[in-house]
Order: C-alpha cells, then structure tokens, then sequence
C-alpha cells in the first residue's frame, strides 16, 4: 500500500507537472504566434499601404502628364487653328484687295 500510494504520488506530481509544462508551453507557443502573426500583419498592411501610395503616386503623375500633354496639345491646335485663320484672313483681305484693285484700275 505504501508503495503504491507513493507511486500514485508521484504518478500525480509527474502529472501536474508535466500539465503545467504542457500549459506553459502552449502559452509560450501561443504567445510567440499571435506576435508573429502581429508582426506579419502589420508587415503586410504597412507594405500594402506602401503599395497604395507608390500606386496613387503614379497614378496622379500619369494623370498630370496627361493632363499637360492635353494642355500642351490643345494650345497647339489652338495656335494653329489661329494662324491657320490669320492666314485665311490675309489672304482674302490680299485678293479683295487686288479685285479691287482691278476694279478700279478698268
């Protein structure tokens, strides 16, 4: 009987210890995987936000690019238009002229 109340003592004890190793452990574990899964989340959101910035970024560099080319583009058409017109207008005045000109030299 003593023999085996001792062993069911030290039965118990191995137990409770290794269940409180077990515990503490799994804490342990668990502890260190909500960090890195922290760590991580906070990588991928810092790195997505990054991402969406860079992209942001580029997207309004590219759209004042295009915006400038349209401005530049549409002043040029402009001006041309206006010379074109000048041109047309000069050279009416010129043949007006010239016919009355004519006219009057008959």
């Amino acid at each position: 009987m003593k023999r085996s109340s001792i062993a069911a003592v030290t039965h118990n004890e191995r137990s409770i210890i290794a269940a409180v190793t077990h515990n503490e452990r799994s804490s342990i574990a668990a502890v260190t995987h909500n960090e890195r899964s922290s760590i991580a989340a906070v990588t991928h959101n810092e790195r997505s936000s990054i991402a969406a910035v860079t992209h942001n970024e580029r997207s309004s560099i590219a759209a004042v690019t295009h915006n400038e080319r349209s401005s530049i583009a549409a002043v040029t058409h402009n001006e041309r238009s206006s010379i074109a017109a000048m041109t047309h207008n000069e050279r009416s005045s010129i043949a007006a002229m010239t016919y009355s000109e004519r006219s009057n030299a008959a």
